[in-house]
């Protein structure tokens, strides 16, 4: 990389403030950086997060349990009472 060169990162946000894309950094003399995009529920929980180099993760809440799924398939499972423990 040159001295003077710029590295730009954008985001990209919805009408309720929430962020829907971020790309990653780039340098300037770049026309398409990657980008990885962000979808919600109707309660404004992330549901799924599509990574730029193709990976999904997803999120699903079901009561009290909330379960994620890792791109690399890995998946984790939450228990929280009405008090967040």
């Amino acid at each position: 990389m040159k001295a003077g060169t710029w590295i730009y990162k954008d985001a990209e946000y919805d009408s309720a403030g929430r962020k829907i894309s971020e790309s990653v950094p780039y340098l300037s003399s770049e026309t398409s950086p990657l980008v990885s995009t962000i979808k919600y529920d109707s309660l404004n929980r992330v549901i799924e997060i599509s990574q730029a180099d193709g990976g999904i993760g997803k999120t699903e809440y079901d009561g009290f349990k909330t379960s994620s799924t890792h791109p690399t398939r890995h998946v984790s499972h939450e228990f929280k009472n009405g008090w967040t423990r």
